[in-house]
């Protein structure tokens, strides 16, 4: 009898360790793979960042107190009108809204979007992204590599060095990089906004926007 209380001595500890161990191991499970936009509790912090690199295009002013992250695809029909919805917001609260604008290549038909995107930001390298993203929007149902080729002398590009920055790797690799981070947030159609780290509905109309951003609506 007192040999068996002599093993519990030695046992039960050495169980309690284990389970305090285990415990410990699930916790930090628990921890790392928590969903970046699971924010049931208004109280937690945002886990994850989304990345803005210094090769995003910024449409507005840099210095706006307010900034939407948007990923879109130039062929994408909501998307163009969500750009017109964006310059009427501009122009009713001038100085109030920025842009990050990322490419994401999820249409395929009639054509891959990849190309037009890697046009796009070689036109952003002379300074005419805007321009060329109006083209494209223009024309989305048709972007051939003779029409963006077309597009780019409509825009009054150097297609000279156009065609040298389409030989990049720095190009691509941000269009990849961007692509991957689309895969990583669950983007699966466009145009998708966040604001603050987390997804938001896409406005539909000018009072639609200015609930989202908190913002006293225009007259």
């Amino acid at each position: 009898m007192v040999r068996n209380k002599h093993l519990y001595t030695i046992f039960i500890p050495a169980i309690l360790l284990v389970l305090a161990i285990f415990s410990f191991r699930l916790f930090q499970y628990i921890t790392i793979f928590v969903s970046p936009f699971d924010n049931s509790d208004d109280t937690s912090t945002d886990l994850f960042v989304i990345p803005i690199s210094t090769q995003d295009q910024i449409i507005g002013n840099k210095k706006a107190p307010k900034t939407i992250v948007a990923f879109e695809d130039v062929q994408c029909a909501h998307c163009a009108t969500l750009h017109t919805l964006f310059k009427e917001f501009e122009l009713t609260h001038p100085n109030t809204l920025k842009i990050i604008w990322k490419p994401a290549s999820v249409i395929t038909i009639p054509y891959s979007s990849e190309l037009a995107h890697t046009y796009l930001w070689c036109a952003k390298e002379q300074n005419a992204f805007l321009p060329y993203l109006e083209q494209l929007f223009a024309n989305q149902t048709e972007l051939s590599k003779e029409t963006l080729e077309l597009l780019g002398n409509n825009t009054r590009l150097d297609m000279n060095e156009v065609h040298e920055c389409l030989k990049k790797d720095s190009v691509v690799t941000y269009l990849n990089d961007t692509k991957q981070l689309a895969k990583f947030l669950q983007i699966q159609s466009v145009p998708a906004l966040f604001l603050d780290n987390k997804q938001i509905p896409v406005p539909s109309t000018l009072s639609d926007l200015e609930i989202l951003l908190g913002i006293p609506k225009s007259l």
